[in-house]
């Protein structure tokens, strides 16, 4: 069974036929794997590679930021940027920049063949 007939099985309210899938849905942070590759992970993995050696489900998951990179950023993680409506009117135009929006569409494109031949889900 392909990772992706295991996938859609289960969100079809269907048994896999062989094992619910394995997916690691919050990718590894970069200093984890530097740790991981000096503890013996081999050096030429990248990430897909990585949740393959550790025996997961490969998912890949494409999202684009709400705001650009000249969007002021908040006070502190979790806090909001725009707090009254004057706020929202100045961050208006850093949310939902097209570069974002164009290189979302780039990606899912890039991807489109591998979905089209059953690998992505």
């Amino acid at each position: 069974m392909t990772e992706r007939e295991r996938f859609l099985r289960v969100f079809n309210f269907e048994k896999p036929g062989d094992r619910l899938p394995m997916i690691e849905w919050a990718a590894w942070w970069d200093k984890t794997i530097e740790r991981w590759k000096g503890e013996g992970l081999p050096m030429d993995l990248a990430w897909e590679g990585s949740l393959r050696h550790f025996g997961l489900d490969v998912l890949i998951n494409i999202a684009a930021s709400s705001t650009g990179p000249e969007c002021p950023k908040p006070a502190f993680h979790g806090a909001g940027i725009a707090g009254d409506a004057a706020a929202y009117e100045a961050i208006l135009p850093h949310l939902y920049p097209d570069g974002t929006i164009e290189g979302l569409v780039r990606r899912a494109r890039d991807l489109r063949d591998r979905h089209d031949r059953g690998y992505c889900r």
